[in-house]
């Protein structure tokens, strides 16, 4: 390239703002669908990892309400001498039985069924719809009403499996400590 040579530079090009004025509102109800079916997609994947939760938790319950039957059938039905009375026997398995059951029945209700929104709008509406002369964007709009009223209800229903599973969480922590409580009274007053 010869040194008296200009090289021209690039014409300023006009920013791109996308869709703009009569184009916008389509625009806006299509996205305004893919915003509601992230939305249900995080909500759905959140309500699987509460009942996840839930069951690891309840798995953990039936071990330690099998074990605490076990332990106290075997020393009710026990001939072996021993200072602890049924009744102190019972105590101590209630103490352990009576939250584990309160966190069961919390954490079964994550489990419940829910008024769910899987996103969009009825298929049978969109069939069946007599809107006169549809368009695209009405058509959008609609299931994007829909699908903002789906986003509130499972809102909702997560608020209340979150609910019950921070409660259920709760009382199965306060089973170790029920035990270690009660058990200590149990033998303070044996001794």
């Amino acid at each position: 390239m010869a040194e008296d040579e200009i090289t021209p530079l690039p014409a300023p090009q006009e920013p791109a703002w996308g869709a703009i004025g009569a184009d916008f509102p389509l625009w806006q109800a299509k996205e305004a669908m893919a915003q509601i079916e992230k939305r249900i997609a995080t909500q759905t994947t959140t309500l699987g990892v509460y009942e996840t939760r839930a069951t690891t938790l309840l798995g953990w319950l039936s071990a330690e309400v099998i074990a605490t039957v076990t332990a106290t059938l075997s020393r009710l039905v026990s001939t072996a001498p021993g200072n602890l009375s049924a009744a102190a026997v019972v105590a101590m398995a209630l103490s352990v039985l009576i939250p584990a059951a309160t966190s069961a029945f919390l954490l079964t209700r994550v489990f419940t069924p829910k008024d769910w929104s899987a996103g969009g709008a009825d298929i049978g509406w969109l069939v069946a719809s007599d809107m006169t002369e549809p368009s695209e964007l009405e058509v959008l709009q609609a299931f994007a009403q829909a699908g903002a009223v789906g986003v509130t209800t499972n809102d909702a229903a997560l608020h209340a499996a979150f609910r019950s599973l921070t409660l259920g969480w709760r009382w199965f922590l306060a089973v170790p400590m029920s035990a270690l409580v009660v058990s200590l009274f149990v033998l303070a007053a044996v001794r």
